[in-house]
């Protein structure tokens, strides 16, 4: 516990530390001058001792401009005795003669209210102001006076793209040096003709110079994809709030024979801004149909593989893992696994990926696939992966082959289950030339075959064989039709889509995006690939824009499933529109 003579020490010297420091507070307020030039400015310090004081404000006086320009502190000790003094430096002065006031303000200085005294401030014409040309005027500067957007292709040479295309673009707003900028959301598209991708989070600081000025530069890189082919405009938005100096009051001089005094006094204006590019369109074409490959499935860019991963012995019907990475630049985000080729000899499944950026757009790097794979037939082969893609540079589809890697195979071969159960369906037994199968005969069954007539009522099995009769085509139509590949098929399918509908009402639960459209799009995607007889993981927007037209319902969901899983992050999905326009989609569908 502390003892009363330790409490006693220590206010004494709180006491004595307080009698150091203080003295009467005082605040003391002058001008340079009393007497300036219109377009002038005059020196105006407000100074503190003896205590502490907030920076006070001076109230507005019409056509006086009173600016803050900073403070200053002193500590000075003098035969033991400290005294602290802190400086409040302002400028004055007006664009319009007259005489001015100056008012008294109240100062707060360590809890004591204080006064300051009114000063005069007579400004004159005397012929040296010169009419100014403001630069900052925004009758001068037009629309782009507080900020300018900019898109262009990050390739220049480049003046068009593709459907299915994720080009990088370069997108750029500028500002006055003398503005101050803080972004109030993103970069939003204007229209429905494209689509935002990967657009960095954070833009990109510098100091450029367009057409002998200097602007300060906020640079963002993303990739951006058409929606319709056709001459289309590139219309995006921006909302900032930008600060500016206020044009009605201009920059005060320094005052002849003041030259220390900067020309500063400015006042800014604060305005909510949306900038918009513009004069920015591109010419979008459709990926070109000759010379497409079967196993293209929507794969746009340069490509080629790194590493690959392939067992070197199998079992028939045993899968296994397989994995690969291809690099390169493109639309990595809907690319798909590479197959295995030769094609007819594997079953696969799908798996995993992961994309590996290796930019800020994301635009280029390499994605990593693993998936399993079954054997159908034993033997020893050469195999290898393959990738069809689509080359914007060269406008021509490439197809590429991984080294090839050498395998073992054992086991008895799987045919494929379609194929053997219609060669079943249209292939009767066997018989013999007569028609009656060969007879076997047999001592023991032939004494079984006695033994039960004498047991058996024999007008019983007359009527259970007529029953048999009647109802034997009923069990063989029956038969035929579970095991119909077709309905099979179907049967499978329908199961499948089940699935998917399920699991995006999941996603919807869970509140998780990717699943959703992953899911939902999948249960488009498999009646779809029934039609078209295509493989369902491939068709991608521009194949359903193509088929369905651009206005089609299927096609507004496909192009929202795309805007939202590769565009910008949405900080609360709006389920129930995604699931009307899903709902939309399916009748369409259905109809």
């Amino acid at each position: 516990m502390v003892s009363f003579w330790q409490r006693s020490m220590a206010q004494t010297i709180i006491s004595f530390l307080l009698m150091l420091v203080s003295h009467a507070a005082e605040v003391q307020v002058t001008l340079d001058s009393n007497e300036i030039a219109v377009g002038e400015a005059a020196n105006l310090t407000l100074r503190v001792t003896g205590g502490k004081a907030q920076q006070p404000n001076f109230p507005a006086v019409p056509n006086l401009t009173i600016q803050f320009q900073g403070q200053s502190q002193m500590i000075s000790i003098v035969n033991g005795v400290t005294t602290q003094a802190v400086t409040y430096n302002y400028i004055v002065g007006s664009q319009v003669a007259g005489t001015y006031v100056i008012p008294s303000i109240a100062v707060n200085v360590s809890g004591q209210a204080m006064q300051t005294q009114a000063q005069n401030l007579t400004v004159v014409d005397d012929g040296t102001a010169k009419p100014q040309n403001n630069p900052l005027d925004p009758a001068a500067n037009g629309p782009n006076y507080f900020g300018l957007l900019q898109v262009e292709l990050a390739v220049p040479e480049r003046k068009e793209i593709y459907l299915g295309e994720i080009a990088p673009v370069r997108i750029q707003a500028l500002f006055s040096m003398d503005a101050q900028v803080r972004l109030d959301s993103g970069l939003q598209p204007e229209n429905s003709s494209f689509t935002l991708h990967n657009v960095s989070p954070q833009p990109q600081q510098t100091v450029e110079n367009k057409n002998g000025k200097q602007y300060r530069a906020l640079t963002w890189f993303g990739g951006i994809s058409a929606t319709k082919a056709g001459i289309q405009p590139v219309n995006l938005s921006l909302k900032v709030v930008v600060a500016r100096p206020d044009p009605a009051k201009p920059v005060l001089r320094p005052r002849q024979g003041n030259r220390q005094l900067q020309a500063r006094g400015v006042s800014f204006v604060e305005e909510d801004v949306t900038l918009k590019n513009q004069n920015m369109s591109l010419d979008v074409r459709p990926l070109p149909e000759e010379g497409r490959p079967q196993n293209f499935s929507g794969a746009v860019g340069e490509f080629a593989f790194d590493i690959l991963e392939i067992p070197a012995t199998w079992i028939t019907g045993e899968p296994q893992r397989v994995a690969l990475r291809v690099k390169g630049s493109g639309n990595f985000a809907i690319m798909k696994a590479p197959e295995l080729s030769p094609a007819d000899l594997w079953k696969w499944y799908p798996g995993q990926d992961q994309f590996t950026p290796g930019d800020v757009a994301s635009f280029s790097g390499s994605k990593v696939f693993q998936y399993n794979a079954l054997a159908r037939k034993s033997g020893s082969y050469d195999v290898a992966f393959e990738l069809s893609y689509f080359d914007p540079r060269q406008a021509l589809y490439q197809t590429i082959r991984s080294q090839s890697q050498s395998v073992q195979i054992t086991g008895d071969p799987i045919a494929d289950e379609t194929t053997t159960a219609a060669v079943d369906a249209m292939q009767p037994p066997a018989a013999d030339d007569d028609g009656l199968a060969p007879l076997r005969e047999s001592n023991r069954s032939a004494a079984l075959i006695s033994q039960l007539s004498r047991q058996v009522n024999i007008p019983a099995m007359g009527a259970v064989a007529s029953l048999l009769c009647a109802t034997t085509p009923l069990l063989v139509f029956w038969y035929r039709r579970k095991n119909d590949p077709i309905l099979k098929e179907q049967l499978e399918r329908k199961q499948e889509i089940a699935a998917a509908m399920e699991q995006a009402e999941k996603s919807i639960r869970q509140n998780d995006v990717a699943a959703y459209w992953q899911s939902a799009r999948r249960a488009l995607q498999l009646p779809l690939a029934a039609q078209w007889q295509v493989h369902a993981h491939s068709i991608t927007l521009h194949d359903v824009a193509t088929r369905c037209g651009v206005d089609s319902p299927i096609t507004a969901f496909f192009r929202e499933a795309d805007r939202s899983t590769y565009g910008s992050e949405t900080q609360q999905p709006p389920w129930e529109s995604w699931r009307a326009l899903h709902q939309k989609a399916l009748q369409d569908l259905h109809s």
